[in-house]
């Protein structure tokens, strides 16, 4: 289940009526449009949008939450925001990535997970949730730790994972890595890295999405979630809050964590930092981010 959906199933489970539009048309005509030109793919989005919003009664909503939202057009925008619709805009990337300031004036509240994209342009900062069930994961019991690294291939990303688990080994701690990578990318990256001597090991890649189910049932396994974030975001991953929500140890390389009011607690670890077993063996606090849980997080959002 994706964030989007589990965001809407907590509004409606607390009585909230939502209408959800995909704004990323991830579909054939769209990918076709896109060979063309980039004002063919703007006419295209146009031509979308006017088809979704023709028969919704816009009397019937109070509030707009906008998540990203890099392909509405402007002009959709100036029609919600002239319905009397309070807009709220949302950004779990970075203006880096995606350069969303052209819509920023039709949004009465902009808020981001980039803690210096808030500071540069005065938007508030809000960093990411993390779902209830992470909080339900029964704690880890045994002596000896083990650790536990999800995500998507980075080549940086994947050359420093690898150099984590050895120098996790040397505490005695085992890793796992489970790393996602599409199936077409694996030989490109395979004889690429291959001349900088360093070696795709399959054992470690995923060429399939992992579901949200079996994120949980592998994290109650594992005592240290390990977070290498992005090289150019500044803002804290999805993958903090779900382990620190999980009641997990975090060894992250993101060095914003250090800003936050939570650091001060033993629950996070550097990845810079010199390994000692001790660190691993610190109290572990619970709770640490309950304000972050996503049902208190989209309501905070929206006030």
């Amino acid at each position: 289940m994706g964030y989007n959906i589990a965001i809407k199933k907590q509004l409606e489970s607390s009585g909230v009526r939502i209408l959800m539009l995909n704004d990323r048309p991830y579909n054939a005509v769209y990918d076709f449009f896109k060979k063309i030109s980039i004002s063919t793919i703007k006419l295209f989005q146009l031509l979308s949008w006017y088809f979704k919003l023709r028969n919704i009664d816009l009397s019937k909503y109070d509030v707009v939450l906008m998540i990203r939202g890099e392909h509405v057009p402007i002009s959709v925008l100036k029609k919600l925001q002239a319905a009397g619709l309070k807009m709220i805009m949302y950004q779990w990337d970075s203006i880096q990535n995606c350069d969303y300031l052209h819509q920023v004036d039709y949004f009465s509240k902009v808020a981001t997970f980039d803690r210096e994209d808030s500071k540069l342009h005065g938007f508030h900062y809000f960093p990411l949730f993390f779902r209830k069930e992470y909080a339900e994961i029964k704690i880890n019991t045994t002596k000896k730790k083990k650790a536990l690294f999800i995500g998507t291939f980075q080549a940086k990303r994947y050359a420093s994972v690898l150099e984590l688990k050895e120098r996790l080994k040397e505490v005695e701690i085992d890793t796992t890595i489970k790393i996602k990578i599409p199936y077409y990318y694996y030989y490109y990256y395979y004889y690429k890295l291959s001349f900088k001597g360093i070696r795709l090991d399959r054992n470690y890649l995923m060429f399939k999405n992992i579901t949200f189910k079996e994120i949980l049932e592998l994290y109650t396994h594992y005592d240290i979630i390990i977070d290498v974030a992005n090289e150019h975001q500044s803002g804290l991953t999805m993958r903090t809050f779900e382990a620190l929500g999980a009641n997990k140890i975090l060894l992250t390389n993101n060095e914003a964590i250090k800003q936050e009011l939570f650091y001060k607690f033993g629950n996070i670890i550097m990845i810079n930092a010199p390994f000692l077993q001790q660190n691993f063996k610190s109290e572990i606090q619970q709770n640490l981010v309950n304000n972050h849980r996503l049902d208190n997080w989209i309501f905070a959002l929206l006030s």
